[in-house]
């Protein structure tokens, strides 16, 4: 059973057996309360008859003729249908009561009087269902305050009541009834369209996770909503973009990295299909070569390793407060030696007092080590390169400046060399332009640093300028 019409069957079965308890106690309090209204009614009626008889007991002394007195009419009579309601008025001459006696749409009310001894004085109840109540009865005094009779009147002898009022009774009964069909139906139409609203986006979610299971990551849920299922679905939409992006990325780097080591195995099966062949000696020189390639080969797949593991975020990261001043210090000392050869000039302007930052020492070296390579490569013979770093309270980090004044990078291709494998120079070979990687093995360690690292206008006017910002 689909989850629509299980919620369907469970808010039913709630809406009605909730329904028929509420209509029970309803009807139930109705008759209770009606009835107790009748009795009270049919007592207060019996107190103002038990004045009647009494003075009419001083006044005769007999209890002969008081049928005339009690078999007056009284407002507990009852009324026909509407049918008979709408015929015709009576004529003029005759009493509208004795009319309606005549026709059967009046019935007075029962009424009972006996003596203290318990006899029938008087009664307007069939004797065939006459019996001595047992409810109490309302006392009639005479002088002297002598109990003299007892009356009872309507509800006061039975439990029946009156055509009028069953007819009442019967009349809210079916309000009643009625109300709950409607109530009813109405809930379930109402529940209907509810139960739909909540449940059509499950079933989307259903749809979409199939989709995404048979290797669909494009698939999305258009589910616009302010509740859980709103944020489900954010979270699944989210999730298939992970999802699509790490496909994207797996398909990437499974193609980048198939071209870039195609070149090297190629240059080491060609050599040795050489060297077998006879073209080439196979000296140490032509052994050499190929041990060369092969330190290249696995240079290239150490640096595959380590970029796949950090933008996959497998690599551990070992943070520690560190100085950027005495890291820079510590990476600059490895090559005082090339820069001196190359006549290559060296200036560092580091803020006193700069807050230490929380970072991966030997990762952060890692990215300096690189990007000041790269600069000391491309600077030519009596050149510049300048390190400064500073506080930037605006951002609420730390900025470092590596600036050198080599050939510069065009505006359109600085964010390109943070890319896997790119060159700005295509035909430039490993040797002279590295495998590609170093400057994006650097923007992921940055990255899962929380800063930031960009190529921006150099400050001199040309050359090439990378800026650091790490937090505090």
């Amino acid at each position: 059973m689909k989850l629509m019409y299980k919620i369907m069957l469970s808010f039913m079965l709630i809406i009605v057996i909730g329904g028929l308890i509420i209509a029970f106690t309803i009807n139930k309090s109705t008759s209770r309360s009606f009835t107790a209204m009748v009795r009270e009614s049919d007592i207060s009626y019996a107190e103002e008859l038990a004045i009647i008889l009494s003075v009419y007991q001083e006044q005769t002394g007999t209890w002969e003729g008081v049928e005339n007195i009690i078999q007056l009419p009284s407002q507990m009579g009852m009324m026909g249908n509407n049918a008979n309601r709408r015929s015709r008025a009576p004529d003029s001459n005759t009493n509208p009561i004795d009319h309606l006696i005549a026709r059967g749409q009046f019935r007075a009310l029962p009424i009972l009087l006996i003596s203290p001894e318990n006899k029938i004085i008087f009664s307007n109840i069939d004797d065939m269902m006459l019996k001595i109540p047992e409810n109490p009865g309302v006392p009639v005094f005479g002088l002297n305050n002598t109990l003299i009779a007892t009356v009872f009147a309507g509800s006061m002898i039975g439990s029946e009541l009156l055509p009028i009022q069953e007819d009442f009774l019967d009349s809210v009964q079916k309000a009643i009834l009625l109300a709950s069909m409607v109530v009813l139906l109405s809930t379930f139409v109402i529940g209907y369209f509810l139960v739909k609203h909540i449940t059509s986006p499950v079933g989307a979610l259903h749809k979409a996770s199939n989709s995404i299971a048979k290797g669909d990551f494009e698939v999305r849920v258009n589910i616009n909503r302010q509740d859980e299922l709103g944020d489900l679905a954010t979270g699944f939409n989210l999730m298939a973009e992970s999802l699509e992006a790490a496909e994207k990325w797996k398909q990437q780097i499974i193609a980048d990295s198939a071209h870039e080591l195609r070149t090297p195995v190629s240059l080491i099966q060609g050599h040795l299909e050489m060297m077998l062949e006879g073209v080439y000696p196979m000296d140490r020189k032509g052994i050499q070569t190929l041990f060369d390639e092969t330190l290249l080969l696995t240079s290239l797949i150490s640096e595959l390793q380590e970029l796949s593991s950090t933008e996959a975020g497998y690599t551990s990261f070992e943070m520690e407060k560190i100085s950027i001043k005495e890291l820079i210090n510590s990476v600059t000392n490895n090559f005082e030696a090339k820069m001196t050869e190359k006549n290559i000039e060296l200036k560092t302007d580091v803020e006193k007092e700069l807050a230490d930052i929380l970072a991966d020492r030997q990762k952060l070296y890692q990215v300096f080590l690189n990007i000041i390579s790269n600069s000391l490569k491309f600077t030519p013979e009596g050149g510049l390169i300048t390190i400064s770093s500073w506080l930037d309270k605006g951002k609420g980090g730390i900025c470092i400046s590596i600036e050198d004044s080599g050939p510069g990078i065009s505006p359109q291709e600085r964010n390109k060399i943070f890319d896997r494998f790119y060159r700005i120079d295509k035909h430039r070979n490993r040797n002279a332009g590295g495998s590609g990687l170093g400057l994006a093995i650097s923007s992921e360690i940055i990255g899962r640093h929380g800063g930031t690292i960009k190529a921006v206008d150099p400050l001199s006017g040309k050359g090439t300028r990378i800026l650091i910002t790490l937090p505090v």
